[in-house]
Protein backbone atom coordinates (compact mmCIF):
# COMPACT_ATOMS: atom_id res chain seq x y z
CA UNK A 1 0.00 0.00 0.00
CA UNK A 2 2.59 2.50 0.71
CA UNK A 3 4.60 1.69 -2.57
CA UNK A 4 1.38 2.10 -4.26
CA UNK A 5 0.96 5.19 -2.71
CA UNK A 6 4.42 6.78 -3.31
CA UNK A 7 4.46 5.56 -6.93
CA UNK A 8 0.91 7.41 -7.54
CA UNK A 9 2.11 10.58 -5.89
CA UNK A 10 5.59 10.80 -8.15
CA UNK A 11 3.75 9.70 -11.20
CA UNK A 12 0.57 11.98 -10.45
CA UNK A 13 2.93 14.91 -9.49
CA UNK A 14 5.07 14.02 -12.53
CA UNK A 15 2.14 14.55 -15.13
CA UNK A 16 0.32 17.63 -13.48
CA UNK A 17 3.68 19.38 -14.08
CA UNK A 18 4.12 18.08 -17.38
CA UNK A 19 0.87 19.65 -18.46
CA UNK A 20 0.76 22.49 -16.09
CA UNK A 21 -1.98 21.75 -13.80
CA UNK A 22 -1.76 22.41 -10.12
CA UNK A 23 -1.54 18.97 -8.13
CA UNK A 24 -3.71 20.50 -5.19
CA UNK A 25 -6.42 20.87 -7.39
CA UNK A 26 -6.87 16.93 -6.60
CA UNK A 27 -8.01 17.85 -2.90
CA UNK A 28 -10.62 20.64 -4.37
CA UNK A 29 -12.72 17.56 -6.70
CA UNK A 30 -15.36 16.83 -3.54
CA UNK A 31 -14.80 20.37 -2.08
CA UNK A 32 -18.57 20.86 -1.65
CA UNK A 33 -18.96 18.41 0.62
CA UNK A 34 -16.13 19.68 2.57
CA UNK A 35 -17.18 20.88 6.29
CA UNK A 36 -14.70 24.32 6.66
CA UNK A 37 -16.14 24.88 9.72
CA UNK A 38 -14.91 21.46 10.81
CA UNK A 39 -12.25 21.06 8.58
CA UNK A 40 -13.24 17.92 7.75
CA UNK A 41 -15.37 15.64 5.57
CA UNK A 42 -17.90 14.37 7.97
CA UNK A 43 -19.09 11.38 8.15
CA UNK A 44 -22.20 12.43 9.92
CA UNK A 45 -23.18 14.48 7.43
CA UNK A 46 -22.01 11.97 4.71
CA UNK A 47 -24.20 9.43 5.87
CA UNK A 48 -27.65 11.66 6.10
CA UNK A 49 -26.95 11.39 2.59
CA UNK A 50 -27.14 8.03 1.54
CA UNK A 51 -30.43 6.85 0.53
CA UNK A 52 -32.04 5.02 3.97
CA UNK A 53 -32.61 1.20 2.50
CA UNK A 54 -28.91 1.26 2.30
CA UNK A 55 -27.82 2.94 5.30
CA UNK A 56 -26.89 2.09 8.88
CA UNK A 57 -28.26 3.49 11.70
CA UNK A 58 -25.80 6.18 13.11
CA UNK A 59 -25.78 8.70 16.08
CA UNK A 60 -23.17 10.93 16.76
CA UNK A 61 -21.78 11.13 20.13
CA UNK A 62 -22.89 14.53 21.69
CA UNK A 63 -19.78 16.30 23.23
CA UNK A 64 -22.64 17.70 25.52
CA UNK A 65 -23.19 14.55 27.23
CA UNK A 66 -21.46 12.14 29.50
CA UNK A 67 -20.14 9.03 28.47
CA UNK A 68 -22.78 7.59 30.79
CA UNK A 69 -25.82 8.45 29.13
CA UNK A 70 -24.21 7.72 25.32
CA UNK A 71 -23.70 4.15 27.41
CA UNK A 72 -27.44 3.75 28.14
CA UNK A 73 -28.61 5.64 24.45
CA UNK A 74 -26.49 2.63 22.82
CA UNK A 75 -27.53 -0.21 24.41
CA UNK A 76 -30.75 0.85 24.00
CA UNK A 77 -30.84 1.32 20.13
CA UNK A 78 -28.45 -1.17 18.64
CA UNK A 79 -27.74 -4.86 18.93
CA UNK A 80 -24.07 -5.34 19.88
CA UNK A 81 -21.44 -5.37 18.35
CA UNK A 82 -21.40 -1.79 17.44
CA UNK A 83 -18.75 -0.01 15.65
CA UNK A 84 -17.23 3.31 17.19
CA UNK A 85 -15.92 5.64 14.25
CA UNK A 86 -14.00 9.15 14.22
CA UNK A 87 -16.45 11.55 12.49
CA UNK A 88 -13.27 12.43 10.44
CA UNK A 89 -11.01 9.50 10.25
CA UNK A 90 -10.35 7.37 7.05
CA UNK A 91 -9.13 3.66 6.31
CA UNK A 92 -10.26 2.17 9.37
CA UNK A 93 -7.92 4.48 11.61
CA UNK A 94 -9.73 4.86 14.85
CA UNK A 95 -12.41 2.74 14.51
CA UNK A 96 -13.11 0.67 17.74
CA UNK A 97 -15.34 -2.43 17.92
CA UNK A 98 -17.25 -2.87 21.32
CA UNK A 99 -18.46 -6.55 21.10
CA UNK A 100 -20.44 -6.44 24.77
CA UNK A 101 -22.35 -3.69 26.67
CA UNK A 102 -19.38 -5.00 29.33
CA UNK A 103 -16.58 -3.23 27.17
CA UNK A 104 -18.44 0.00 26.48
CA UNK A 105 -17.71 1.69 29.51
CA UNK A 106 -14.01 2.27 29.36
CA UNK A 107 -14.10 3.01 25.68
CA UNK A 108 -16.62 5.93 25.62
CA UNK A 109 -14.63 7.24 28.85
CA UNK A 110 -11.25 7.08 26.68
CA UNK A 111 -13.51 8.99 23.33
CA UNK A 112 -14.76 11.58 25.88
CA UNK A 113 -11.55 12.45 27.59
CA UNK A 114 -9.68 12.84 24.09
CA UNK A 115 -12.38 14.95 22.75
CA UNK A 116 -12.55 13.27 19.13
CA UNK A 117 -15.96 13.34 17.79
CA UNK A 118 -16.98 10.13 17.34
CA UNK A 119 -20.26 8.44 16.54
CA UNK A 120 -21.41 4.93 16.78
CA UNK A 121 -22.84 2.72 13.90
CA UNK A 122 -24.89 -0.24 14.01
CA UNK A 123 -23.03 -3.59 12.48
CA UNK A 124 -24.40 -4.05 8.73
CA UNK A 125 -26.39 -7.63 8.65
CA UNK A 126 -24.76 -9.02 5.50
CA UNK A 127 -21.26 -10.97 5.04
CA UNK A 128 -19.22 -10.32 2.74
CA UNK A 129 -17.43 -6.69 2.05
CA UNK A 130 -17.20 -4.67 -1.65
CA UNK A 131 -15.92 -1.47 -2.59
CA UNK A 132 -16.95 0.86 -5.60
CA UNK A 133 -14.60 3.23 -6.82
CA UNK A 134 -15.57 5.29 -8.95
CA UNK A 135 -14.60 8.60 -11.09
CA UNK A 136 -17.64 11.25 -12.82
CA UNK A 137 -16.93 12.57 -15.87
CA UNK A 138 -15.96 15.96 -16.36
CA UNK A 139 -19.19 18.19 -15.80
CA UNK A 140 -21.44 15.33 -15.57
CA UNK A 141 -23.10 14.42 -12.11
CA UNK A 142 -24.59 10.47 -13.63
CA UNK A 143 -21.89 9.85 -15.91
CA UNK A 144 -18.38 8.00 -15.12
CA UNK A 145 -15.34 7.84 -16.80
CA UNK A 146 -14.50 5.02 -14.39
CA UNK A 147 -16.30 2.84 -12.49
CA UNK A 148 -15.05 -0.71 -11.00
CA UNK A 149 -16.02 -3.15 -7.99
CA UNK A 150 -13.48 -4.84 -5.71
CA UNK A 151 -14.33 -7.78 -3.37
CA UNK A 152 -11.98 -6.97 -0.06
CA UNK A 153 -11.25 -10.56 2.05
CA UNK A 154 -9.32 -10.82 5.27
CA UNK A 155 -7.44 -13.82 6.91
CA UNK A 156 -8.95 -12.67 9.93
CA UNK A 157 -11.50 -15.07 11.63
CA UNK A 158 -13.81 -12.66 13.19
CA UNK A 159 -17.46 -12.61 12.32
CA UNK A 160 -17.20 -8.44 11.84
CA UNK A 161 -13.58 -7.81 11.25
CA UNK A 162 -11.97 -4.34 10.57
CA UNK A 163 -10.40 -3.87 7.65
CA UNK A 164 -7.07 -1.86 7.80
CA UNK A 165 -4.70 -2.04 4.88
CA UNK A 166 -1.61 -3.54 6.85
CA UNK A 167 -3.90 -6.26 8.43
CA UNK A 168 -3.67 -9.26 5.80
CA UNK A 169 -6.74 -7.84 3.69
CA UNK A 170 -6.81 -8.99 0.24
CA UNK A 171 -8.14 -7.01 -2.96
CA UNK A 172 -9.46 -8.66 -6.15
CA UNK A 173 -11.04 -6.74 -9.06
CA UNK A 174 -14.46 -8.66 -10.06
CA UNK A 175 -15.43 -5.39 -12.46
CA UNK A 176 -15.42 -8.39 -15.21
CA UNK A 177 -17.77 -10.66 -13.65
CA UNK A 178 -20.85 -7.92 -14.32
CA UNK A 179 -22.25 -7.50 -17.28
CA UNK A 180 -23.20 -4.09 -19.12
CA UNK A 181 -26.78 -4.01 -17.35
CA UNK A 182 -25.51 -5.35 -14.29
CA UNK A 183 -23.08 -2.54 -14.21
CA UNK A 184 -25.21 0.29 -14.98
CA UNK A 185 -27.66 -1.24 -12.17
CA UNK A 186 -24.85 -0.89 -9.87
CA UNK A 187 -24.00 2.70 -11.52
CA UNK A 188 -27.85 3.78 -11.07
CA UNK A 189 -27.26 3.07 -7.03
CA UNK A 190 -24.22 5.27 -6.45
CA UNK A 191 -26.63 7.93 -8.50
CA UNK A 192 -28.54 7.24 -6.03
CA UNK A 193 -26.15 9.53 -3.51
CA UNK A 194 -25.12 12.63 -3.63
CA UNK A 195 -22.91 13.91 -6.73
CA UNK A 196 -20.00 12.91 -5.81
CA UNK A 197 -17.33 13.27 -7.95
CA UNK A 198 -14.70 10.57 -6.93
CA UNK A 199 -15.45 8.60 -4.04
CA UNK A 200 -14.84 4.98 -2.84
CA UNK A 201 -18.11 3.41 -1.08
CA UNK A 202 -17.52 0.34 0.67
CA UNK A 203 -20.77 -1.76 1.24
CA UNK A 204 -21.63 -5.33 2.79
CA UNK A 205 -24.09 -7.89 0.30
CA UNK A 206 -24.17 -11.41 0.98
CA UNK A 207 -23.49 -12.33 -2.37
CA UNK A 208 -22.92 -10.60 -6.11
CA UNK A 209 -26.46 -11.27 -6.73
CA UNK A 210 -27.76 -10.08 -3.98
CA UNK A 211 -25.23 -6.68 -4.35
CA UNK A 212 -26.62 -6.66 -8.03
CA UNK A 213 -30.57 -6.52 -6.58
CA UNK A 214 -29.97 -3.68 -4.45
CA UNK A 215 -29.66 -5.81 -1.12
CA UNK A 216 -26.58 -4.43 0.59
CA UNK A 217 -25.66 -1.83 3.09
CA UNK A 218 -23.40 1.13 2.66
CA UNK A 219 -20.64 1.36 6.00
CA UNK A 220 -18.20 3.96 4.63
CA UNK A 221 -17.75 6.76 2.07
CA UNK A 222 -14.64 7.80 1.38
CA UNK A 223 -14.12 11.21 -0.23
CA UNK A 224 -10.83 12.71 0.59
CA UNK A 225 -8.18 10.69 -1.46
CA UNK A 226 -9.96 7.16 -1.52
CA UNK A 227 -7.67 4.82 -2.85
CA UNK A 228 -7.99 2.73 -6.08
CA UNK A 229 -8.37 -0.73 -4.30
CA UNK A 230 -8.34 -2.41 -7.29
CA UNK A 231 -4.80 -1.71 -8.44
CA UNK A 232 -3.70 -3.61 -5.44
CA UNK A 233 -5.15 -7.14 -7.09
CA UNK A 234 -2.40 -9.75 -6.72
CA UNK A 235 -3.82 -11.70 -9.90
CA UNK A 236 -2.85 -8.54 -12.42
CA UNK A 237 0.50 -8.72 -13.23
CA UNK A 238 2.78 -5.48 -12.82
CA UNK A 239 2.70 -4.51 -16.11
CA UNK A 240 -1.46 -4.64 -15.70
CA UNK A 241 -0.98 -2.65 -12.76
CA UNK A 242 1.48 -0.12 -14.29
CA UNK A 243 -1.17 0.38 -17.47
CA UNK A 244 -4.52 1.01 -14.80
CA UNK A 245 -2.50 3.44 -12.30
CA UNK A 246 -1.30 5.28 -15.66
CA UNK A 247 -4.95 5.34 -16.90
CA UNK A 248 -6.24 6.53 -13.22
CA UNK A 249 -3.86 9.62 -13.19
CA UNK A 250 -4.69 10.56 -16.50
CA UNK A 251 -8.36 10.82 -15.81
CA UNK A 252 -7.83 12.45 -12.38
CA UNK A 253 -5.95 15.21 -13.85
CA UNK A 254 -8.89 15.36 -17.02
CA UNK A 255 -11.16 16.10 -14.32
CA UNK A 256 -9.07 18.55 -12.50
CA UNK A 257 -8.88 20.46 -15.90
CA UNK A 258 -11.97 20.21 -17.42
CA UNK A 259 -14.37 20.43 -13.79
CA UNK A 260 -12.22 22.84 -11.60
CA UNK A 261 -13.67 24.29 -8.22
CA UNK A 262 -14.81 27.47 -8.00
CA UNK A 263 -14.31 27.99 -4.41
CA UNK A 264 -10.98 26.18 -3.02
CA UNK A 265 -10.81 25.23 0.39
CA UNK A 266 -8.19 24.23 3.08
CA UNK A 267 -8.42 20.88 2.91
CA UNK A 268 -5.30 19.36 2.37
CA UNK A 269 -3.70 20.71 5.96
CA UNK A 270 -6.91 20.27 8.07
CA UNK A 271 -7.39 16.32 6.92
CA UNK A 272 -3.46 15.95 7.51
CA UNK A 273 -3.86 17.67 11.12
CA UNK A 274 -6.67 15.74 12.11
CA UNK A 275 -5.30 12.85 11.39
CA UNK A 276 -2.27 13.60 13.43
CA UNK A 277 -4.45 14.58 16.55
CA UNK A 278 -6.01 10.84 15.73
CA UNK A 279 -2.87 9.28 15.90
CA UNK A 280 -1.04 10.64 18.70
CA UNK A 281 -4.31 9.98 21.02
CA UNK A 282 -4.12 6.09 20.05
CA UNK A 283 -0.08 5.78 20.39
CA UNK A 284 1.22 4.68 23.38
CA UNK A 285 4.27 6.42 22.91
CA UNK A 286 3.33 9.19 23.28
CA UNK A 287 0.56 8.47 25.77
CA UNK A 288 3.68 7.82 27.99
CA UNK A 289 5.96 11.28 26.97
CA UNK A 290 2.90 13.25 27.81
CA UNK A 291 2.67 11.67 31.82
CA UNK A 292 6.59 12.48 31.90
CA UNK A 293 6.41 15.63 30.68
CA UNK A 294 3.19 17.05 31.82
CA UNK A 295 4.82 18.22 35.19
CA UNK A 296 7.87 20.38 33.30
CA UNK A 297 5.32 22.02 30.67
CA UNK A 298 3.09 22.67 33.50
CA UNK A 299 6.67 24.36 35.90
CA UNK A 300 7.23 26.59 32.65
CA UNK A 301 3.66 27.78 31.50
CA UNK A 302 1.22 27.24 34.32
CA UNK A 303 3.13 27.24 37.06
CA UNK A 304 0.71 28.67 39.78
CA UNK A 305 -2.45 28.79 37.77
CA UNK A 306 -5.07 26.48 39.66
CA UNK A 307 -5.83 22.75 38.92
CA UNK A 308 -9.76 21.91 39.84
CA UNK A 309 -11.28 21.25 36.62
CA UNK A 310 -11.47 17.72 35.44
CA UNK A 311 -9.56 16.83 32.27
CA UNK A 312 -13.13 16.69 30.16
CA UNK A 313 -13.24 20.42 30.94
CA UNK A 314 -10.06 21.79 30.56
CA UNK A 315 -9.77 20.23 26.98
CA UNK A 316 -13.43 21.22 25.97
CA UNK A 317 -12.43 24.95 27.09
CA UNK A 318 -8.53 25.20 26.41
CA UNK A 319 -8.96 26.85 23.05
CA UNK A 320 -10.50 30.32 22.45
CA UNK A 321 -12.34 28.86 19.54
CA UNK A 322 -14.28 26.70 21.65
CA UNK A 323 -14.85 29.53 24.21
CA UNK A 324 -16.29 31.54 21.15
CA UNK A 325 -18.46 29.05 19.62
CA UNK A 326 -20.29 27.75 23.00
CA UNK A 327 -21.05 32.00 23.36
CA UNK A 328 -22.55 31.91 19.70
CA UNK A 329 -24.67 28.23 20.54
CA UNK A 330 -26.17 30.20 23.41
CA UNK A 331 -26.25 33.76 22.82
CA UNK A 332 -23.65 34.75 25.27
CA UNK A 333 -22.44 38.50 23.50
CA UNK A 334 -18.80 37.77 22.66
CA UNK A 335 -16.44 39.48 19.79
CA UNK A 336 -16.48 38.32 16.45
CA UNK A 337 -13.82 36.69 15.50
CA UNK A 338 -11.38 34.04 13.48
CA UNK A 339 -9.01 31.05 13.51
CA UNK A 340 -6.37 31.57 10.98
CA UNK A 341 -2.90 30.58 9.89
CA UNK A 342 -1.87 32.33 6.82
CA UNK A 343 -2.32 36.49 7.41
CA UNK A 344 -4.38 36.57 4.33
CA UNK A 345 -7.68 35.39 6.67
CA UNK A 346 -7.06 37.77 9.34
CA UNK A 347 -6.31 40.78 6.58
CA UNK A 348 -10.05 39.80 5.63
CA UNK A 349 -11.27 40.20 8.64
CA UNK A 350 -10.08 43.77 9.58
CA UNK A 351 -11.49 44.67 5.98
CA UNK A 352 -14.88 43.46 7.01
CA UNK A 353 -15.01 44.51 10.49
CA UNK A 354 -12.65 47.23 11.43
CA UNK A 355 -10.04 48.06 14.16
CA UNK A 356 -9.37 47.55 17.12
CA UNK A 357 -8.83 43.83 16.91
CA UNK A 358 -7.14 41.39 19.00
CA UNK A 359 -4.59 38.84 17.72
CA UNK A 360 -3.77 36.03 20.37
CA UNK A 361 -2.69 32.41 20.04
CA UNK A 362 -5.58 29.81 19.62
CA UNK A 363 -3.84 27.93 23.05
CA UNK A 364 -2.49 29.98 25.67
CA UNK A 365 -2.38 31.87 28.95
CA UNK A 366 -1.41 35.01 31.02
CA UNK A 367 -1.69 36.85 27.52
CA UNK A 368 1.37 35.03 26.67
CA UNK A 369 1.33 36.04 22.75
CA UNK A 370 -1.40 38.39 22.84
CA UNK A 371 -1.61 42.29 20.82
CA UNK A 372 -4.09 44.48 21.75
CA UNK A 373 -5.80 46.76 21.00
CA UNK A 374 -4.21 46.66 17.37
CA UNK A 375 -5.73 50.16 15.43
CA UNK A 376 -3.56 50.42 12.31
CA UNK A 377 -2.67 47.78 9.19
CA UNK A 378 1.56 48.25 10.56
CA UNK A 379 0.25 46.95 14.08
CA UNK A 380 -1.35 44.32 12.48
CA UNK A 381 1.03 42.68 10.43
CA UNK A 382 3.81 42.88 13.71
CA UNK A 383 1.27 41.25 15.81
CA UNK A 384 0.26 38.73 13.48
CA UNK A 385 4.04 37.66 13.32
CA UNK A 386 5.26 37.14 16.52
CA UNK A 387 2.30 35.85 18.27
CA UNK A 388 3.16 32.75 16.14
CA UNK A 389 6.51 32.35 18.40
CA UNK A 390 3.65 31.13 21.04
CA UNK A 391 0.74 28.99 18.68
CA UNK A 392 0.83 28.06 15.35
CA UNK A 393 -2.93 29.00 14.85
CA UNK A 394 -4.21 32.39 15.61
CA UNK A 395 -7.33 34.11 16.70
CA UNK A 396 -8.02 37.24 15.92
CA UNK A 397 -10.96 39.02 17.23
CA UNK A 398 -12.90 42.77 17.30
CA UNK A 399 -11.90 44.67 20.54
CA UNK A 400 -14.25 46.95 22.80
CA UNK A 401 -12.55 50.22 24.47
CA UNK A 402 -14.10 49.49 27.94
CA UNK A 403 -13.54 48.13 31.28
CA UNK A 404 -11.98 45.19 31.61
CA UNK A 405 -12.43 42.68 34.42
CA UNK A 406 -11.46 38.46 35.27
CA UNK A 407 -14.34 36.97 37.20
CA UNK A 408 -13.65 33.95 39.19
CA UNK A 409 -16.46 31.83 39.27
CA UNK A 410 -17.17 28.85 41.47
CA UNK A 411 -19.63 26.46 41.83
CA UNK A 412 -22.57 28.05 42.52
CA UNK A 413 -21.34 31.33 43.68
CA UNK A 414 -18.84 34.56 42.44
CA UNK A 415 -15.76 34.25 44.46
CA UNK A 416 -13.87 37.49 43.45
CA UNK A 417 -14.20 40.18 40.84
CA UNK A 418 -11.02 42.27 39.69
CA UNK A 419 -11.06 45.21 37.02
CA UNK A 420 -7.51 44.86 35.18
CA UNK A 421 -5.54 47.93 34.04
CA UNK A 422 -2.59 48.44 32.29
CA UNK A 423 0.39 49.69 34.15
CA UNK A 424 0.20 53.43 34.42
CA UNK A 425 0.82 56.68 36.76
CA UNK A 426 -0.89 59.74 37.87
CA UNK A 427 0.84 63.35 37.19
CA UNK A 428 1.27 65.37 40.19
CA UNK A 429 2.43 68.53 38.49
CA UNK A 430 5.86 68.08 39.60
CA UNK A 431 7.47 65.16 39.44
CA UNK A 432 8.94 63.28 35.59
CA UNK A 433 7.52 60.52 34.57
CA UNK A 434 10.30 58.68 35.50
CA UNK A 435 9.88 60.17 39.27
CA UNK A 436 6.21 58.92 39.10
CA UNK A 437 7.22 55.64 38.32
CA UNK A 438 9.92 55.18 40.71
CA UNK A 439 6.99 56.51 42.98
CA UNK A 440 4.21 53.73 42.10
CA UNK A 441 6.76 51.01 42.38
CA UNK A 442 8.22 51.99 46.38
CA UNK A 443 3.97 51.68 46.93
CA UNK A 444 3.66 48.38 45.52
CA UNK A 445 6.63 47.15 47.96
CA UNK A 446 5.47 49.32 50.71
CA UNK A 447 2.13 47.37 49.89
CA UNK A 448 3.73 44.20 49.52
CA UNK A 449 2.35 43.12 46.59
CA UNK A 450 5.65 41.61 44.88
CA UNK A 451 6.06 39.36 43.33
CA UNK A 452 2.62 38.33 42.32
CA UNK A 453 2.33 41.85 40.87
CA UNK A 454 5.23 43.14 38.49
CA UNK A 455 7.15 46.29 39.41
CA UNK A 456 7.01 48.92 36.22
CA UNK A 457 10.27 49.07 34.19
CA UNK A 458 11.70 51.99 32.18
CA UNK A 459 12.49 49.85 29.10
CA UNK A 460 12.08 50.44 25.62
CA UNK A 461 8.90 49.47 24.96
CA UNK A 462 7.56 51.88 27.68
CA UNK A 463 9.56 54.46 26.10
CA UNK A 464 8.24 53.73 22.49
CA UNK A 465 4.69 53.76 24.28
CA UNK A 466 5.52 56.97 25.95
CA UNK A 467 6.61 58.58 22.31
CA UNK A 468 3.33 57.47 20.40
CA UNK A 469 1.58 60.20 23.01
CA UNK A 470 4.14 62.63 22.32
CA UNK A 471 6.19 61.79 25.91
CA UNK A 472 9.21 61.25 27.26
CA UNK A 473 10.47 59.93 30.65
CA UNK A 474 11.50 63.26 31.38
CA UNK A 475 8.20 64.55 30.78
CA UNK A 476 6.13 66.29 33.85
CA UNK A 477 2.29 65.59 33.72
CA UNK A 478 -0.55 68.15 34.96
CA UNK A 479 -1.92 66.93 38.59
CA UNK A 480 -4.52 64.22 38.32
CA UNK A 481 -3.41 63.90 34.48
CA UNK A 482 -3.22 59.60 33.84
CA UNK A 483 -0.99 58.31 31.35
CA UNK A 484 -0.94 54.65 30.32
CA UNK A 485 2.71 52.80 30.14
CA UNK A 486 1.85 50.08 27.65
CA UNK A 487 -0.98 48.66 24.91
CA UNK A 488 -2.00 45.27 27.11
CA UNK A 489 -3.81 44.45 30.02
CA UNK A 490 -1.34 42.11 31.27
CA UNK A 491 0.61 41.58 35.07
CA UNK A 492 4.21 40.92 33.38
CA UNK A 493 4.44 44.76 32.56
CA UNK A 494 3.13 45.87 35.76
CA UNK A 495 -0.12 45.89 35.32
CA UNK A 496 -2.71 46.09 38.23
CA UNK A 497 -6.22 45.01 39.59
CA UNK A 498 -8.86 46.71 41.19
CA UNK A 499 -11.15 44.53 44.08
CA UNK A 500 -14.79 45.00 42.81
CA UNK A 501 -17.57 44.26 45.83
CA UNK A 502 -19.56 41.22 44.71
CA UNK A 503 -22.42 43.27 46.39
CA UNK A 504 -22.15 46.10 43.33
CA UNK A 505 -22.77 43.56 40.79
CA UNK A 506 -25.92 43.26 39.02
CA UNK A 507 -28.32 39.85 39.55
CA UNK A 508 -28.24 39.96 36.10
CA UNK A 509 -24.62 39.96 35.34
CA UNK A 510 -24.17 37.31 38.15
CA UNK A 511 -26.61 35.35 36.35
CA UNK A 512 -24.82 34.87 33.44
CA UNK A 513 -21.54 34.40 34.83
CA UNK A 514 -23.00 31.30 36.60
CA UNK A 515 -24.79 30.01 33.13
CA UNK A 516 -21.65 29.98 31.43
CA UNK A 517 -19.61 27.88 34.09
CA UNK A 518 -22.76 25.17 33.92
CA UNK A 519 -22.51 25.43 29.95
CA UNK A 520 -18.88 24.00 31.22
CA UNK A 521 -19.93 21.49 33.59
CA UNK A 522 -17.31 23.45 35.07
CA UNK A 523 -15.76 23.65 38.99
CA UNK A 524 -14.03 26.56 38.49
CA UNK A 525 -13.70 29.42 35.45
CA UNK A 526 -11.61 32.58 35.16
CA UNK A 527 -13.95 34.59 32.38
CA UNK A 528 -12.08 37.69 30.80
CA UNK A 529 -15.13 40.31 30.11
CA UNK A 530 -14.96 43.52 28.65
CA UNK A 531 -18.15 45.76 29.66
CA UNK A 532 -18.03 49.50 28.22
CA UNK A 533 -20.13 51.47 30.85
CA UNK A 534 -19.32 48.74 33.77
CA UNK A 535 -19.99 45.46 35.68
CA UNK A 536 -22.95 47.71 37.84
CA UNK A 537 -24.91 47.63 34.76
CA UNK A 538 -26.38 44.55 33.32
CA UNK A 539 -24.59 43.15 30.34
CA UNK A 540 -27.59 43.55 27.72
CA UNK A 541 -27.76 47.54 28.44
CA UNK A 542 -24.35 47.92 27.08
CA UNK A 543 -21.50 46.61 24.68
CA UNK A 544 -20.35 43.86 26.21
CA UNK A 545 -17.97 40.72 24.77
CA UNK A 546 -16.78 38.04 26.54
CA UNK A 547 -13.27 37.34 25.36
CA UNK A 548 -12.43 33.89 26.89
CA UNK A 549 -12.46 31.13 29.30
CA UNK A 550 -9.98 30.14 31.43
CA UNK A 551 -10.25 26.43 33.31
CA UNK A 552 -6.79 26.70 35.13
CA UNK A 553 -7.20 29.96 36.87
CA UNK A 554 -3.99 32.46 38.21
CA UNK A 555 -6.18 32.85 41.47
CA UNK A 556 -3.24 34.36 43.28
CA UNK A 557 -3.34 37.55 41.48
CA UNK A 558 -6.15 38.23 43.49
CA UNK A 559 -4.83 38.26 46.88
CA UNK A 560 -2.37 41.38 45.51
CA UNK A 561 -5.20 43.98 44.35
CA UNK A 562 -3.37 47.39 44.12
CA UNK A 563 -6.82 49.37 44.78
CA UNK A 564 -9.88 48.25 46.95
CA UNK A 565 -10.10 45.57 49.77
CA UNK A 566 -8.39 42.73 49.80
CA UNK A 567 -10.70 39.78 49.10
CA UNK A 568 -10.97 36.57 51.54
CA UNK A 569 -9.07 33.96 49.39
CA UNK A 570 -8.37 31.26 52.05
CA UNK A 571 -12.68 30.82 51.81
CA UNK A 572 -12.51 30.37 48.24
CA UNK A 573 -9.70 27.61 48.47
CA UNK A 574 -11.18 25.93 51.37
CA UNK A 575 -14.32 25.47 48.96
CA UNK A 576 -12.02 24.01 45.69
CA UNK A 577 -9.56 21.78 47.82
CA UNK A 578 -13.16 19.90 49.31
CA UNK A 579 -13.40 18.62 45.19
CA UNK A 580 -12.32 15.46 43.95
CA UNK A 581 -10.56 16.43 40.86
CA UNK A 582 -8.92 13.36 38.79
CA UNK A 583 -6.64 13.16 36.00
CA UNK A 584 -4.41 16.14 36.95
CA UNK A 585 -1.66 14.75 35.68
CA UNK A 586 -2.77 14.31 31.71
CA UNK A 587 -3.16 17.10 29.59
Amino acid sequence: MIVLRLRFLFLFLYRCLSVWVNPFLFFQINADFFDEEKGVFSKIQIGKKIPYNFRLQEIPLSVSQSPSVWKDIIIEKFTFPVFLKPEWGQNSNGVIRVDQPEELEKVLLKIYNDKIPYFVQETAKYKKEFDIFYLKEPGSTTSFSLFRVIHSSTTCTHKHPIHRFLDGVSYTDITEKFSYLELKKLQKYMNTLESFRLARVSVKANDIQGFISGDFQIFEINLFSPTPLYILDTNWSSKEKSVCLHEYIEKIIESMKKHPTKRRKNILFSKIWRHMILWLHNNIFVKCMKKLLHPLLNKLFLDGCSDYNTLAVRRASRSKKQARDMFEKHDIPHAKGAIFFWPFKALKFVKEHGFPVVIKPNFGGYSRGSYFPIQSYKELWKAMFWTKFWWPVSVIEQYLLGKNYRVVVVKGSIAVVMERFPPFIVGDGIQTISECIDSENQTRESMKLYPEMHPITKNRKVIQFLKKQDLTLRSILTKGERVDLFHRVSLEPGGVLADIPIETITTKNKEIFLKILDLFDANIFGLDVIMEQGIEYDFDTQKCIFLELNSRPYLKMHAFPRFGKKPDMKAVYKKLEALDIGEKDDF
